[in-house]
């Protein structure tokens, strides 16, 4: 019989069956910390493209299968691996008016994407509203900052607000909508990239999700979303004031901040008050300088 250290600890017995579940469950499930990333717009897009009853899928005007987006992606790290947690949600913007109305009729309205298709026998008009996309996935491994975007899960979420309205005419008339939702297979082979080794940290994931539905008959139609999807951790960093001096009869301030960041700088004459004094934007080389006319006046002042 191995002898016990010593007595142990006394705990109630409702607790005993959660700490035997804890002390077994495996280090993968003991999941680090969600880190929130914020989309960036200006580096996000995605392509809107497929097929209306199998056919060919095609702009109503330049751009209107193209779009921007916004939304949040939630991220757990460790141990070499990343996890995207369903909260993870792209939102496309809304690009224009195009047709159909949002229950099918004739006309147009706001919408993040408007395509038709056209056969001898009829013409097919669709507009995408609300769009949304949640990206989920398992622990996926992450080597030398790279991770294979294949095991990431695209999905239109459940009763979300998005929806695709349709109107047919030609030969064939018909007219309706349906809300997007469900699973769309992924289609990515190229490698995700997660930065952490500055600030902020900065994921990318390229995107390649098909979703298959019905018009006419059960998938007779698909809508493929491709692009691209950037996203930074807003930094929590204060600037660092590196040096201080009197340049040329103004008083100059050097800082380190973080790049293409914002610091706003304050002045105060009794610390209790305090006044926006200006913004300085900090340039790719994380190092930007700030001045102000030295007029001898008692000023405090202070950067954040």
């Amino acid at each position: 019989m191995i002898p016990l250290p010593g007595p142990l600890p006394s705990v109630p017995a409702f607790l005993l069956p959660t700490l035997l579940l804890l002390l077994h469950l495996p280090a993968e499930a003991q999941r680090a910390p969600l880190r929130e990333l914020q989309i960036d717009p200006k580096q996000s897009h995605i392509v809107l493209s497929g097929t209306a009853t199998g056919v060919p899928l095609q702009e109503q005007a330049p751009g209107s299968l193209s779009n921007t987006v916004h939304g949040v992606l939630r991220i757990a790290v460790s141990n070499s691996l990343i996890q995207f947690d369903r909260d993870s949600r792209v939102i496309a913007d809304t690009n224009g008016s195009w047709q159909p109305l949002p229950d099918g009729k004739p006309g147009a309205a706001p919408a993040c994407f408007g395509g038709t298709a056209a056969s001898p026998l009829a013409s097919v008009v669709v507009a995408l509203r609300g769009v949304e996309l949640l990206i989920t996935s398992d622990p996926i491994p992450v080597e030398s900052d790279q991770f294979p975007a294949s095991g990431l899960l695209f999905q239109f979420p459940t009763n979300s607000v998005g929806s695709l309205a349709y109107r047919v005419t030609g030969f064939l008339q018909y007219q309706d909508w349906f809300q997007l939702e469900g699973l769309a297979t992924n289609g990515v082979a190229q490698l995700g990239e997660w930065t952490d080794s500055g600030q902020p940290a900065r994921v990318r994931i390229p995107l390649d999700a098909t979703y298959r539905f019905g018009l006419l008959s059960d998938d007779d139609s698909t809508l493929r979303v491709q692009g691209v999807i950037v996203a930074s951790e807003a930094s929590s960093m204060l600037p660092e004031i590196v040096s201080i001096g009197v340049v040329e009869g103004a008083f100059r301030v050097l800082l380190k901040g973080t790049a293409g960041g914002v610091v706003t700088v304050q002045q105060s004459t009794d610390m209790v008050v305090w006044d926006t004094a200006g913004e300085v934007a900090v340039p790719s080389s994380g190092t930007a300088s700030w001045s102000t006319p030295a007029t001898g006046d008692r000023l405090l002042f202070r950067f954040l």
